[in-house]
């Protein structure tokens, strides 16, 4: 058997190549590392980071941190259950022949998060040094991972021979009292026992009445008392900020590597038959040339699976999971956590029957609290929809319940099936949505790639990822050096289950996860769903809907589009290119009001939401933009940090810039250059609203009034 460098370097080809082959002939077999199995590739993203770190402690020095973390990765058995992955890739930290040699801990550059200074952490650092691999490991499993000595002696079992784990953190955290200057400098070896197995739960009833009453009679034991104590707080807080680096990024970039599924084995021939195979190959390579121009002539079926379809195609079938649903029956019940960075997790549950006529509920709650829900959205899917608030964000002034005809109520759903929206006109930027749209259409634009298959809450899955500098919320600022983002969809309906954003570099980043499943199931279509609120007091009532992101705009509020032209004649614009012509417009008084010119027009669609107001201009804090041509208008867009995939634009014709128009364009899914394409085609088409142009404009519009049957 040969060793693999010694192989690799042997193959290139040439004198080599030929040379190798003839004098160890077909007996000799390379070879090549075990490769990760393409079902736990998500072991990597969920693993390697505190799996480097407890690496770190145990190695002492990055490069052999990396190397350990590598070689517990080639070592991990396929198919294994995702509960038992940590544990495997932990005992692999200890059978890797870079700890033949017990190595220093080299100090972190920035100590600021130890509450250590650079001369008590560098002694600290030596009693790790001083620890075999094994008893490292333990007491990072101990700060590092949380886990108890009775977890780890199950983790690792006999890696750690007869070791005690519990003797063993005692004995590290009596010296690192010691070195640390906590508990005098005098102190005796047994009395430093005896408090820290008292401190720590092991001394027996006769013995814990006994140091009780040592205690009161001796100050001196209450010194080393109170320095163990102060011990125990301390090294909890230290012995992570010491190893709080994140792996290389080469590091993870060849962990996925091992998931491309390559040969266990290569099998070497003689130098005679290598030439005979060379004269195969030729013929093969011949005929190839002659018949496969003719096979890519004909027509290839369209990818229809999970399995069988592109990256982009599965970033597609997610992004359009409802309006192309991949089932025709049974009722999608969904779970998500939404981190907001620092805030309370958000709840999302979705209830979506798949078959006609489409019912929906969703709700959104706090995460550990037992307020009422943030949010409830309701719909039969016949003749009724609900919205519920409870105003601790700004949702919506009040909740109201409408009732519909059936052809209102399947006009709005792919509306209500898109809330949370990601934004909506003026809405607060804090009030909850959800991000996972926007993941979805980043991966589009980013140029995803697929990583392979793996599996989550027993659903299989897919994984794709991209590199970004931005990811979307709750992660909104630039960050310094490109982060991965590794998406779970599932196969069966495409939905998002999971996104992991994986920062770069050397420095303390840590993956974070926007978005999680934590429940997930397509149940029998019998099965029972709030697809409908109980009534509670102080529920509003309608007919007919406005608006679903404002619902409870009244009705009385909304014009036709002729009563609106002529409120405002030869003053009322209204685009023609509008950027889906399935949007659903209204015209709307603006608050209310009786004033003639005071007009919305409100365009909705499922991701993308217009507004134009007739009579538009900006304050002196808005900073406008450098002049722009789209046809016969102008326009300057209005800068707005806090407007996050949005376009607003003020408009006006060359000779009369004092009268402007504003448009607004909210295009969650688009990137930067696509909604300015969007905006610019449709201030372009701004057309007059008159008898001529009503015709085509009408069949957008929603007259009022239809809502019930009335």
């Amino acid at each position: 058997m040969l060793r693999p460098n010694i192989v690799r370097r042997a193959l290139p080809g040439g004198t080599g190549r030929a040379t190798w082959l003839a004098r160890y002939g077909k007996a000799a077999i390379m070879s090549i590392p075990e490769h990760l199995p393409p079902d736990q590739t998500m072991a990597v993203y969920r693993h390697h980071e505190r799996l480097y770190r407890l690496a770190l402690l145990v190695a002492g020095a990055p490069k052999a941190a990396a190397a350990l973390v590598e070689s517990a990765y080639r070592r991990l058995p396929a198919g294994l259950p995702a509960e038992q992955v940590e544990a495997s890739l932990i005992r692999g930290l200890l059978g890797s022949r870079a700890l033949r040699r017990r190595r220093g801990v080299a100090p972190p550059a920035d100590l600021s998060r130890t509450t250590l200074d650079r001369d008590h952490a560098a002694a600290l650092l030596q009693v790790l040094a001083a620890l075999p691999p094994p008893a490292r490991l333990c007491v990072g499993l101990a700060y590092l991972v949380g886990s108890t000595p009775t977890d780890s002696a199950a983790m690792l079992g006999d890696t750690v021979g007869d070791c005690n784990i519990a003797e063993l953190l005692a004995g590290f955290r009596i010296s690192a009292a010691r070195v640390l200057e906590l508990v005098p400098a005098e102190a005796q070896p047994a009395a430093l026992a005896r408090v820290e197995r008292w401190a720590d739960g092991r001394a027996d009833a006769d013995e814990q009445l006994a140091i009780r009453r040592d205690l009161l009679a001796q100050p001196e034991l209450r010194a080393i008392r109170d320095g163990l104590l102060a011990t125990r707080e301390l090294l909890p807080r230290a012995i992570p900020a010491l190893f709080a680096a994140a792996p290389p990024l080469d590091l993870t970039e060849r962990l996925l590597k091992l998931a491309r599924p390559r040969p266990a084995r290569l099998p070497l021939i003689s130098a005679r038959r290598a030439q005979a195979l060379l004269v195969l190959g030729v013929l093969l390579l011949a005929a190839a040339i002659v018949v496969l121009p003719s096979l890519a002539a004909r027509p290839r079926p369209p990818a229809a699976t999970a399995g069988s379809a592109s990256p982009r195609d599965l970033v597609e079938a997610a992004i359009h999971r409802f309006d192309r649903p991949a089932l025709t029956q049974g009722i999608l019940h969904e779970i998500y956590r939404v981190d907001q960075g620092g805030r309370a997790g958000l709840l999302i549950e979705r209830w979506y029957d798949y078959a006609a006529p489409n019912r929906l509920a969703i709700r959104i709650t706090e995460e550990g609290t037992q307020s009422p829900p943030l949010l409830q959205i309701s719909s039969d899917g016949r003749s009724q929809a609900q919205f519920r608030y409870n105003h601790t964000y700004d949702f919506g002034d009040e909740s109201v319940d409408i009732q519909l005809s059936e052809a209102e109520a399947q006009a709005i759903m792919p509306l209500l099936r898109s809330q949370p929206i990601a934004s909506a006109f003026t809405r607060n930027s804090s009030a909850p949505s959800d991000p996972g749209p926007l993941f979805l259409a980043q991966a589009r634009a980013a140029g995803v790639s697929l990583l392979g298959n793996t599996s989550l809450l027993g659903r299989p899955a897919v994984l794709l990822t991209y590199q970004t500098n931005r990811p979307p919320q709750p992660q909104s600022q630039p960050l310094d050096q490109p982060a991965r983002v590794v998406l779970t969809i599932d196969t069966q309906t495409y939905a998002l289950l999971e996104v992991s954003v994986i920062a770069a570099g050397q420095g303390e980043g840590a993956s974070q996860n926007p978005i999680r499943a934590q429940l997930f199931e397509v149940l029998p279509a019998d099965s029972a769903a709030p697809f409908t609120l109980a009534p509670e007091p102080g529920v509003a009532r309608r007919i007919g809907v406005t608006s679903i992101h404002f619902p409870f705009i009244d009705s009385t509020q909304q014009l036709t589009l002729e009563d609106a032209a002529q409120r405002m004649p030869n003053q009322l614009f209204a685009p023609l290119a509008l950027p889906d012509t399935h949007m659903r417009g209204v015209a709307i008084k603006n608050g209310g009001s009786d004033s003639a010119d005071d007009i919305v027009l409100l365009y909705e669609g499922e991701f993308q939401n217009v507004i134009v107001l007739p009579n538009f201009a900006p304050n002196d804090s808005q900073e406008l933009g450098a002049e722009q041509v789209a046809g016969e208008f102008r326009y300057r867009l209005v800068r707005r940090a806090s407007f996050e995939g949005s376009l607003i634009a003020q408009v006006y014709r060359p000779g009369a810039p004092e009268q402007s128009l504003g448009l607004i364009l909210n295009d969650d899914l688009a990137t930067d250059d696509e909604r300015q394409a969007r905006l610019a085609a449709m201030i372009e088409s701004l057309t007059l609203v008159n008898d001529q142009s009503l015709p085509a404009l009408r069949r957008t519009f929603q007259p009022p009034g239809t809502a019930g049957g009335t």
